[in-house]
């Protein structure tokens, strides 16, 4: 998976990202797939594209690890506290997948 440099411009159309001249040709822009927005949804469901054996370009519109977005800084809560079961049982079954990412990435993340 590549993710684009900040000084690369995209252009973004409503159904179709065109990327700009700048970075036609490149290595990795013939793909299945193109996400944009590189916060944790994008990043989330490239990963997903990616591990499903399916070429992926994400894009993002300013560097990685920016502080534009809602979930920016190194702060986390995983929070079980939820006036809905519902709710609770959704983040209890998603901490196996939080430990998978560590394990991938070899970093504590929660």
């Amino acid at each position: 998976m590549r993710v684009a440099r900040p000084e690369e411009s995209v252009q973004i159309n409503l159904h179709l990202a065109i990327v700009s001249s700048t970075l036609s040709g490149m290595p990795g822009l013939d793909a299945d797939a193109v996400v944009i927005g590189a916060g944790i949804t994008g990043a989330a469901a490239a990963r997903a594209l990616a591990q499903d054996g399916r070429g992926v370009v994400l894009l993002e519109r300013f560097r990685v690890g920016n502080d534009h977005g809602s979930s920016h800084g190194t702060s986390r809560i995983f929070r079980l506290s939820y006036p809905d079961k519902r709710y609770v049982r959704l983040a209890q079954s998603s901490l196996p997948g939080w430990r998978e990412l560590e394990a991938e990435c070899g970093a504590q993340l929660l």
